[in-house]
């Protein structure tokens, strides 16, 4: 197998689309839909548990591929950013979130909702980079 770099997850969509490339690892935002219209064949997803979408596709733990593969957003402030402002930014998205077309629209591409607090954020940010930088070495990644 040969590792093809693209700019983007569009960019490799389109390329496992059109035969391009045989196989990649893409977020399910935008994917979905070409999963469940048939034209791509999801093998499995990262996450502790299956998506409602694809409720056929195993997890890659459920796969024998090994443990949750950390793939998440966040929304993250300049440090130093003053508590209070990070107080009303962080309550002004949990308003939004909180709508019912807003989760389902996010829901709907395979997107988990999860609204934590920043010292959660910062729990999962380093918890992660640990699990990674554990794989790295396993696998005897070259660092670039």
């Amino acid at each position: 197998m040969q590792h093809i770099p693209f700019n983007s997850a569009g960019h490799a969509h389109a390329a496992l689309l059109a035969g391009t490339v045989q196989v990649s690892v893409l977020p399910g935002v935008g994917v979905i839909g070409s999963a469940q219209a048939g034209r791509i064949r999801v093998l499995a997803v990262s996450g502790d548990k299956r998506l409602r979408q694809l409720p056929g596709v195993p997890t890659f733990a459920e796969s024998g591929q090994g443990d949750e593969v950390p793939v998440w957003n966040a929304l993250l402030a300049p440090a130093g950013t003053p508590p209070r402002v990070v107080d009303m930014i962080r309550a002004a998205v949990l308003r939004v979130l909180a709508q019912p077309s807003i989760r389902e629209r996010w829901t709907a591409d395979g997107q988990v909702l999860v609204g934590s607090t920043p010292e959660e954020l910062a729990a999962t940010i380093l918890r992660d980079t640990e699990r990674m930088k554990a794989l790295v070495k396993a696998i005897a990644l070259p660092l670039r």
